[in-house]
C-alpha cells in the first residue's frame, strides 16, 4: 500500500469516525426525541413486557409444580397407617358379608 493510499484510508476512517460520534446523530431517534409519541409509547411497553415475561415464566412453572403435587399427596395413604389398616378391615367386612 502506498503512502498515499495509506493517507486516503487514514483520513476516510476518520471521516467515518467523526460522523459516527457527532452528538446531533444521538437525536436522530424517533422514538426518544421528536416526533410523535406513538413510538415511545411502544417501546416502552415492549421493554415493559419483556421484564414481567421471566417472572410470569417463574409464577407459571410453580403453579404447574403445586398442581401437579397436590393429586399425588391425596393420592398416599395417610400418615397414621392404622387408620388405613382399619379402613382396609372395614371394606373387606362390608363386601364380604
Amino acid at each position: 500500500m502506498t503512502r498515499a493510499a495509506r493517507r486516503g484510508a487514514v483520513i476516510a476512517w476518520s471521516g467515518a469516525l467523526a460522523l459516527l460520534l457527532r452528538p446531533a446523530a444521538a437525536l436522530a431517534c424517533p422514538a426518544c426525541y421528536g416526533g410523535d409519541e406513538g413510538p415511545l409509547a411502544t417501546y416502552l411497553l415492549t421493554g415493559a413486557l419483556m421484564s414481567a415475561l421471566p417472572l410470569g415464566l417463574i409464577v407459571g412453572i410453580g403453579v404447574w409444580y403445586v398442581r401437579s403435587i397436590r393429586p399425588a399427596r391425596a393420592a398416599r395413604p395417610s400418615d397414621r397407617p392404622d387408620q388405613d389398616l382399619r379402613e382396609v378391615c372395614e371394606k373387606k367386612v362390608l363386601t364380604s358379608g
